[in-house]
């Protein structure tokens, strides 16, 4: 073979391996950079400084202490410790009542519309910290 050829070659790999390994080593910064952020997040909302964040939603399931909760097509499932308070603004007749009452988690049925304050744990799972089972708007 002739040296301009192997020479030829040998620069083209070359070349090709460096874009190749620019590629690659962009492609693996951002998905360090997305996993960082992700991290920070999480550890910045499982903080003391922030107590809670609030999600609102239909109870679709539940399953032992979790309720599967859906709004506008997206669910969430929430575990609901032992300590968090359940409040409703319904009577025992599931009419709107005019004051909040302290009631059990036993009371919470599927298709009732909660709002329900969140703690984010350092696992990336959420805590109702409390639960409150408004009248549904049809």
């Amino acid at each position: 073979m002739d040296q301009k050829i192997k020479i030829g070659i040998l620069i083209t790999s070359g070349i090709l391996i460096f874009f190749l390994g620019y590629g690659l080593g962009n492609i693996l910064q951002v998905k360090v950079c997305d996993q960082k952020v992700t991290t920070e997040a999480v550890n910045i909302l499982s903080s003391k400084i922030i107590t809670s964040v609030t999600a609102y939603g239909r109870i679709t399931k539940i399953d032992g202490t979790n309720v599967t909760l859906n709004s506008l097509g997206e669910d969430l499932i929430i575990l609901i410790p032992d300590s968090a308070r359940v409040y409703s603004f319904l009577t025992a007749d599931g009419k709107q009542a005019s004051t909040q009452q302290i009631v059990k988690f036993e009371d919470l049925k599927i298709g009732n519309s909660i709002n329900v304050s969140l703690k984010l744990l350092p696992s990336g799972k959420f805590e109702a910290a409390s639960v409150i089972i408004l009248p549904t708007v049809e």
